[in-house]
């Protein structure tokens, strides 16, 4: 980038980089290497450098990511399962379009569930490592009590059984 633009960059940018930029570390691990300055928290500049200068930067960022690992990738799917059936959010909503960028805006490398993955083997998941906690709980309990009400309304008389 020549002198003249960076100059039309401030013009543009009302501004926006300081008068005494620090200098910019060069990129390592192969990738592209800059040898200009660029003052730091100046998102205007970035943007107008990304839009306008920088013949590195890949148009699908998704796509440039690496794929998360399988542990990251369930715990988030067993995160978002809870809170859809917590929510009383409809399995089907999670393949709106709308959702979708959500996820990927947030996590650009992470995947959503299908709306039958959610609803079948996620949930089936869920609900036996829930019953397996539930199990190992009861196993160390020392006294339980177990009761049976059924409240009948009967000629306005409640009853107990």
């Amino acid at each position: 980038m020549t002198e003249t633009t960076r100059t039309n960059i401030q013009k543009r940018s009302n501004d926006t980089l300081s008068e005494t930029p620090l200098p910019r570390k060069k990129a390592n691990k192969g990738g592209p290497k800059f040898d200009e300055e660029w003052s730091r928290g100046r998102p205007v500049a970035l943007k107008a450098h990304l839009a306008n200068g920088c013949l590195a930067y890949p148009e699908n960022i998704s796509n440039s990511d690496n794929p998360l690992p399988l542990e990251i990738s369930s715990r988030i799917d067993c995160s978002l399962l809870k809170a859809w059936v917590m929510a009383g959010i409809p399995f089907e909503v999670i393949e709106n379009p709308f959702i979708l960028d959500l996820f990927k805006n947030l996590n650009p490398a992470y995947i959503p569930p299908s709306r039958t993955t959610l609803s079948g083997r996620c949930l089936d998941e869920e609900i036996s490592h829930v019953n397996k906690k539930i199990e190992s709980e009861l196993e160390i309990a020392d006294s339980l009590t177990l009761s049976k009400e059924n409240l009948i309304f009967l000629n306005c008389v409640y009853y107990l059984f």
